[in-house]
């Protein structure tokens, strides 16, 4: 929708109204869930521990990392966000980012082999390269990045995101232990999402997102759950 004033009816909505119509000859409700983004830029800052080859030997460093970002497609960012959250809060989607951000620059570096604690502008630009495609996949738009090393452990002055922390904050207050409602099983940060759902009855038909319990459409897709 762009910047105005709406009227929230079929004409307005008529993919999602014809999705829950199906076969009715009428249809008296129509469920919507809104979900708003926030296109201003926003600055991150977050560090994190890491074995990493340091003149052929891993070495335990501190990376500390800086970034400028805002996201450039909401359609993008929400499908995207919607798939790990049935319900969406500010924090959960910025946990999720920092996640991704800190996968790909973990990824990056353990691949790499430092001779040093400090990193060329050469190499800063292929991170931001290769983190500007990555991001873009997901609707965000990289606009500044500065990564710096440590050797000292205690420098560490903030929570690294890790994968496994990402459902810490969502609307369903799942207990610790328990997955959210987009997992079909626990994940941890060297694990791969790409779960086996085809035979899951637990998750949509469709788009393979968890279902909540008593829906009668899938949040992600909107189709119906028969």
């Amino acid at each position: 929708l762009e910047i105005g004033t709406h009227n929230l009816n079929k004409e307005l909505l008529i993919d999602l109204y014809q999705k829950q119509l199906k076969k009715q000859e009428k249809l008296k409700k129509l469920k919507v869930d809104f979900f708003y983004v926030n296109m201003n830029e926003f600055n991150f800052n977050f560090e994190y521990i890491d074995k990493v080859p340091l003149n052929g030997k891993l070495s335990k460093l501190v990376f500390s990392v800086d970034l400028n970002i805002n996201v450039e497609n909401c359609t993008k960012f929400s499908n995207w966000v919607l798939s790990y959250y049935a319900g969406v809060t500010a924090e959960s989607s910025k946990k999720l980012v920092l996640a991704y951000v800190e996968e790909i620059i973990r990824s990056f570096f353990l691949k790499k082999s430092l001779t040093g604690l400090s990193i060329s502008s050469e190499v800063v630009d292929i991170i931001k390269d290769k983190l500007s495609k990555y991001l873009n996949k997901v609707g965000i738009s990289l606009n500044g990045l500065k990564i710096k090393i440590f050797g000292n452990e205690n420098n560490v002055r903030t929570k690294a995101f890790m994968f496994e922390d990402i459902t810490e904050e969502n609307n369903f207050h799942v207990e610790e232990d328990k997955n959210s409602i987009d997992q079909t099983k626990k994940l941890y940060y060297n694990e791969s999402n790409q779960v086996e759902t085809k035979l899951d009855p637990s998750v949509c038909p469709h788009c393979k997102c968890k279902k909540i319990s008593g829906s009668i459409y899938c949040h992600r897709c909107g189709k119906p759950l028969n």
